[in-house]
């Protein structure tokens, strides 16, 4: 299989019969910023240790989650899916603790597996049993993390940048 791929003015041609995908981490700078947090309560990334309720190990005053965070004991997957339900914890702790309760622990797991291969191309695993490819698992990606957005007016952006860059192909790809 070959892919072609085209970036504002370069064209490069691949092929290939396997499509292997890598991403980094980084903290963002702000994160790296703050001094006031040791080291020994950050992970081995700089990212923050945090109690089960997601609260700083040195400064319970403060919450953080998603990928500047690791539960202590605990590490999930730095994902959006986890970091969804944990922004949804935090949201649950800082009413508990405005209403003079205990904040609870925040028990957020992987409900099933996304990932984009390029465009109009992901793999969806759902329920650990069903694997689906190509377009069909793209859509059900794009369906899912739509459906996540908080607002109707994120879900008509997104949708509108999905739909220009497939009408107006913004991405010249093509598979030969």
């Amino acid at each position: 299989m070959q892919y072609q791929l085209v970036y504002r003015d370069e064209t490069e041609t691949l092929s290939t019969k396997t499509t292997i995908w890598t991403a980094g981490r980084a903290n963002n700078p702000l994160i790296e910023s703050l001094t006031q947090i040791e080291d020994e309560s950050k992970d081995e990334h700089g990212s923050f240790l945090v109690t089960p309720t997601l609260q700083l190990v040195d400064f319970p005053e403060v919450f953080a989650a998603g990928d500047c965070a690791t539960v202590k004991d605990h590490s999930l997957p730095p994902v959006s899916q986890i970091a969804y339900q944990q922004g949804k914890g935090i949201a649950d702790n800082l009413i508990a603790l405005s209403k003079n309760k205990e904040p609870h622990s925040v028990d957020a797991n992987m409900r099933r597996t996304l990932i984009k291969l390029g465009l109009n191309d992901a793999v969806a695993k759902l329920f650990d049993k069903m694997l689906i490819q190509g377009r069909p698992g793209n859509l059900i990606r794009n369906q899912t993390y739509l459906n996540m957005l908080p607002i109707p007016m994120h879900n008509f952006k997104a949708s509108s940048e999905w739909l220009t860059d497939e009408i107006f192909n913004r991405y010249h790809h093509s598979s030969k």
